[in-house]
């Protein structure tokens, strides 16, 4: 068996989480090998799966990078799923959610070019947060504080792109952000990461969390709306001001999923894919044309 976990050029080799997974694949009999997605001489269709990992430029080249996606989906197997990435990588998806019933951090999308200055003084929110709808690790998030003619401040951001727009909750600066992880469907292990916008950070790397009954709640109800099953997902929660968790984001592409947190988790997560591959042998079928998983 022959598995691709992608990364970008930045980390040819992959990092100290993914090399874990490559250890336990081996151990399985498998044959893991690091893969730069943009590379042009890798032989995508030789690899019995692909599993998105350290694609970390992915959001600053999102339609080469769904087009690679699209490629994938024709030559090999892809995790996770090609509907399911194309559907995460805009962060509109929280609006989906929420419109399900699942607890999610107040959000408004704001559309490339759109006019805010109805935003966000209606629902009463003093300092906000802004951050690009294609996006990874926080990067162009940013605090606007109250007193600052913020719907201008939106509208600016909105130039380059859509943007979603969040009240600043003042639990991230304390309990910080629990980020739950799950191995094909199944719970983990969590962890507590500081979040990107606070200006100084007790746990660089994550310290090990447990999750409380509400947070777990949660992540199972947004969980039972993703079709097809995940083999990976991260599910980031914050306590919303007494509110209860909510979703601050549903990582289902390329995130940080701790494995060095858990012991055994690296290998779980090998026998899960390994697992499917050999329930579903062959090449990924074609398509339906779907942007949303399991609505």
């Amino acid at each position: 068996m022959k598995v691709a976990l992608a990364t970008w050029e930045g980390l040819p080799l992959l990092g100290p989480d993914d090399r874990l997974l490559q250890a336990a694949l081996g151990d399985a009999g498998a044959d893991g090998r690091p893969a730069v997605w943009s590379s042009e001489t890798v032989d995508w269709g030789s690899f019995d799966a692909v599993v998105v990992r350290s694609t970390w430029d992915y959001h600053r080249r999102l339609p080469e990078f769904l087009r690679w996606v699209d490629r994938i989906e024709r030559s090999s197997r892809l995790y996770n799923a090609p509907r399911t990435v194309r559907w995460n990588s805009h962060k509109g998806y929280l609006l989906e959610l929420e419109a399900r019933g699942v607890p999610v951090v107040p959000t408004i999308l704001v559309r490339r070019g759109e006019n805010a200055r109805e935003l966000p003084q209606d629902r009463g929110w003093e300092e906000i947060v802004v951050k690009p709808a294609v996006s990874a690790s926080g990067e162009g998030a940013c605090r606007i504080p109250a007193g600052r003619r913020q719907e201008l401040e939106v509208e600016r951001l909105a130039r380059a792109g859509d943007v979603l727009v969040q009240p600043f909750l003042r639990s991230v600066e304390t309990t910080g952000e629990h980020s739950l992880v799950y191995l094909d469907g199944v719970f983990s292990h969590a962890v507590r990461r500081p979040s990107l916008l606070t200006a100084t950070s007790r746990w660089s790397d994550g310290e090990a969390h447990v999750p409380l009954p509400d947070e777990l709640k949660v992540a199972a109800q947004l969980l039972g709306e993703i079709r097809p099953r995940p083999l990976y997902a991260r599910v980031d929660l914050v306590e919303r001001d007494g509110a209860g968790p909510g979703l601050m984001e549903l990582e289902l592409i390329e995130p940080l999923l701790y494995l060095a947190t858990k012991n055994g988790a690296a290998r779980a997560l090998s026998n899960a894919l390994l697992d499917d591959l050999g329930r579903r042998p062959g090449s990924s079928a074609p398509s339906t044309g779907a942007t949303s998983p399991g609505f």
